[in-house]
């Protein structure tokens, strides 16, 4: 199993046997699931060996990786029209940055921190709220009568 510091590159180096196929015929990736997304990095074939850079994860991955976990890996090779899986395996991740907090004491109950606060209504004559509430009821009319108007127009045009 190998281990890997999310927050560090790290080069990994294959050792291969071939048979059947010349080293510069081969294409591939080394691929790492990590939370349901699968990350690829592209193999370098030099002579007998596979070389892999893999990118430090934590800088292509959004969350937190737990450090501990255990993330799929595999090595993928494509050799002409055939599909070769010549290494899989687990990576451990090494994630060497972690806070962890516990409640120790409460300080304060919460409704000591709730801010106080007054309230004031203003004297508001009855003339004026009955002429607010024929302000907005002449203005729902209107908009009904308006809504009425552009269904009948759109009848006609029918």
């Amino acid at each position: 199993m190998i281990s890997l510091n999310i927050n560090e590159s790290k080069k990994l180096r294959f050792k291969i046997s071939l048979s059947g196929i010349q080293p510069q015929d081969l294409k591939g990736s080394m691929r790492i699931m990590v939370e349901g997304i699968e990350y690829g990095f592209p193999i370098n074939i030099d002579k007998g060996d596979i070389l892999v850079n893999i990118s430090p994860i934590a800088k292509i991955h959004e969350k937190n990786i737990k450090d501990g976990s255990l993330l799929d890996a595999k090595l993928e090779v494509i050799a002409g029209d055939h599909y070769l899986l010549p290494w899989q395996d687990k990576i451990r991740v090494d994630n060497p940055m972690k806070v962890e907090a516990t409640v120790d004491n409460i300080v304060e109950e919460i409704s000591n921190l709730i801010p106080k606060v007054d309230i004031s209504v203003s004297d508001v004559s009855e003339e004026e709220i009955e002429e607010k509430k024929k302000k907005i009821e002449d203005k729902e009319i209107r908009t009904i009568k308006e809504k009425k108007k552009s269904r009948f127009s759109i009848m006609l045009e029918k």
